[in-house]
């Protein structure tokens, strides 16, 4: 099997629509009531976006092992993870998918239940979207 090098775009655009969002889950702050200071929400986003070397190396895993169901397959893979203040996601699912390939939404979401991320005051669902593609 040929090797072949992917892309990982990782969007984040402080809770916008355009290229991708980031941030709270319906509602303005992800603290709900309490507010979260913007500095916390940007190193949220900030270790999410690190992170974006795991998502390629599900994608190109995936697409090495022949387990990919459209070959070069591109899309969107937006992430919902419950965060405690402890700073562990103890639940994380796909809320949405144009890549549509179980295989690396399945991996991306099991990496992030592994992840050591900011601590909040408050527990708080976060909502980050990866753009996945070959290169």
């Amino acid at each position: 099997m040929r090797w072949m090098p992917f892309l990982v775009l990782v969007a984040a655009c402080g809770g916008t629509k355009s290229k991708g969002t980031t941030g709270p889950v319906g509602q303005e702050n992800p603290c709900g009531d309490q507010m979260c200071s913007p500095e916390l929400i940007e190193e949220i986003q900030r270790s999410f976006r690190s992170r974006g070397s795991v998502v390629t190396k599900c994608y190109g895993d995936a697409s090495l092992s022949g387990k990919l169901t459209k070959p070069r397959a591109k899309g969107r893979v937006t992430v919902i993870s419950h965060i405690t203040k402890a700073g562990r996601a103890t639940s994380a699912r796909v809320s949405e998918s144009t890549l549509a390939e179980p295989v690396v939404e399945d991996c991306i979401v099991a990496k992030v239940l592994t992840w050591e991320l900011p601590k909040p005051d408050v527990e708080v669902d976060f909502s980050f979207t990866y753009d996945v593609q070959p290169d």
